[in-house]
């Protein structure tokens, strides 16, 4: 693989599904400086088995907080030829979700520096920083997705959880400042309504060598679900159809992970048969990436051929109408729990080993 490796790269300030680490780490493997910092949550449990290179404090009082947050840009700004901006959040970028109109103004004022200097930017859009739940349904609907739109209407915030005076105009005056000062995007389809301009699709990185498919005891299986927010993954309807199957008299394990850290959720994926993703958004995330590395059956929401997805997606589309039939056919067929099983392995070695993941995202912002 070509490229200049005296360029040095700046990943922050926000982490989800450990993209800002692995992401920094697939850099690294092909010979890239990077160093990246993220915003530290007020969580033990969620940040004590991280390896960033530097933590920015935000608990305690906003305006420290806010202090610590620009400081680290004025740390940074000069240091690094590539900003790479994960949850669509640079340092200046939290400031959309102020009650300021005027603080409102100073979101991103950060990428226009960068942008001066001759910085290339590259913004991660994952979530809810730049998606329209109300759009998206919409977008859902004109793809017949009819059971995720019911689901998605009955059960989800469509606000998706934003402080009151954060509204769709906001969020999408966001992605036009966004799409100004980029010279990329990452996003996928059910992320990205307010995005105009093309993008690349993003990969979830994860780092397979940790990550292995062992020979597992078949019967009675394990089912594993590990819900970071109950009410997107459907939860209820798992434990409802879990129950249902019990009374049935089925055969089989169940462990509902909560409050569990990265390396124990892995674990139990490590000795189970089946695991549940979520059930009402169609995407998925690491979570059953890590799931179908660990040689699981992989039950979710996702499509294939649905929000970048190819037609060959080893997740078995599952809905909170069809949980409790998936789960019987795969409790009642060993042979398509050790396919699927195989087949996930496969599909994450192909796009998203945090090597490969790195190697693509460096030849589409022409560093590779």
């Amino acid at each position: 693989m070509t490229g200049n490796r005296s360029i040095r790269f700046f990943v922050g300030i926000h982490e989800i599904g450990d993209l800002t680490l692995r992401l920094s780490q697939g850099l690294r493997h092909w010979g890239f400086q990077v160093t990246n910092v993220v915003l530290q949550i007020e969580s033990p449990l969620l940040m004590r088995e991280k390896s960033h290179d530097r933590y920015i404090p935000i608990f305690g009082n906003k305006y420290v907080s806010q202090a610590r947050i620009i400081g680290e840009f004025l740390k940074q700004f000069l240091q690094y030829d590539v900003f790479v901006f994960n949850f669509g959040l640079s340092f200046t970028g939290y400031m959309k979700y102020s009650a300021s109109p005027a603080i409102r103004r100073l979101a991103y004022v950060d990428l226009a520096v960068l942008r001066s200097l001759g910085k290339k930017i590259v913004i991660i859009a994952n979530g809810d920083d730049i998606r329209s739940r109300r759009l998206l349904i919409k977008e859902m609907e004109q793809a017949q997705l009819r059971e995720h739109v019911k689901y998605a209407m009955s059960d989800l915030d469509l606000d998706g959880g934003r402080p009151a005076n954060i509204t769709d105009e906001i969020i999408r005056e966001s992605a036009t400042k966004l799409e100004k000062y980029a010279d990329h995007i990452f996003a996928r389809p059910i992320s990205a309504q307010f995005l105009t301009r093309d993008y690349h699709l993003l990969w979830l990185p994860a780092d397979l060598s940790t990550l292995r498919s062992p020979p597992k005891k078949i019967d009675p299986p394990l089912i594993v679900h590990a819900p970071s927010n109950s009410n997107v993954k459907g939860t209820k309807y798992v434990l409802g159809a879990i129950e249902k199957l019990r009374r049935k008299g089925y055969e089989f394990h169940f462990e509902l992970c909560k409050e569990m850290t990265n390396t124990e959720v892995r674990q139990k994926l490590a000795s189970a048969q089946i695991a549940i993703d979520q059930l009402i958004l169609p995407g998925y995330g690491l979570f059953a990436v890590e799931a179908m590395a660990s040689g699981c059956a992989v039950l979710g929401s996702a499509v294939p051929g649905y929000n970048g997805f190819p037609m060959d997606l080893p997740i078995m589309t599952t809905t909170p109408d069809t949980i409790y039939q998936n789960l019987k056919r795969l409790l009642e067929n060993q042979r398509l729990r050790v396919k699927m099983a195989q087949e996930g392995r496969v599909y994450v070695e192909k796009n998203h080993d945090h090597i490969k993941v790195a190697r693509r995202f460096l030849q589409q912002i022409g560093e590779g």
